[in-house]
């Protein structure tokens, strides 16, 4: 979160540096202000910006290269293999490193491209509802869930322990309990974001932009 942070800071810099309707000092300006925020934040937050963007890369990537449903399937398949490859990969170091962060980056950009193109078959009308619900929340579980675990380890003194069934229940437990808690919080917050954008809109743009 403290990286995302940074790279919040810096995306509308890099954004008008590469807009066409801006002047050459206003492209300087902010060349500038990202030389100020490299030196800044250090060349290991600025470097792990790359795979954030790479979402962004999906969008500009061509059409996945495959028309019979068995080449699409099989692209599938091996996008999975690598990935789980490169899992097993970045594991097998004793700390996590720049260079294993960024291979797991293009592999997962690989596999959302590739499963865009080629995952083209009909989805259970179940599946759909509860995907879009779990990605309107995502952010929210993706926030919350660290703190949450560790205020839940340190108040009831959970201990590391072997996998085992008793083990697992309480995992499963604490899955649970994660999954429901950002629920909860989505529907305080998160859920009303647009609203308050819209309500903000007016009052920071003009009502043309608006």
């Amino acid at each position: 979160l403290s990286n995302e942070f940074w790279y919040y800071m810096a995306f509308p810099l890099l954004a008008l540096l590469l807009a066409r309707a801006r002047s050459n000092w206003m492209r300087l300006a902010c060349g500038l202000g990202l030389a100020v925020w490299v030196w800044f934040v250090g060349a290991g937050i600025a470097l792990m910006g790359i795979p954030w963007l790479m979402g962004v890369l999906i969008a500009y990537l061509p059409t996945f290269p495959a028309k019979q449903p068995w080449l699409r399937g099989l692209a599938i398949v091996a996008a999975l293999a690598l990935l789980g490859g490169g899992l097993v990969l970045s594991r097998s170091f004793p700390t996590r490193t720049l260079l294993t962060d960024q291979l797991l980056g293009v592999i997962v950009t690989l596999l959302i491209w590739v499963t865009l193109h080629c995952a083209t078959a009909p989805l259970p009308s179940v599946y759909v509802a509860v995907a879009r619900r779990a990605s309107r929340s995502s952010y929210t579980l993706y926030l919350v869930h660290l703190p949450l675990l560790i205020l839940l380890k340190a108040s009831l003194h959970i201990p590391r322990s072997f996998p085992g069934w008793q083990a697992c229940t309480v995992s499963l437990g604490l899955l649970l309990f994660v999954l429901l808690y950002a629920q909860l919080v989505y529907q305080f917050f998160e859920k009303n974001t647009d609203r308050v954008r819209n309500w903000i809109k007016p009052y920071i743009m003009s009502r043309s932009a608006t």
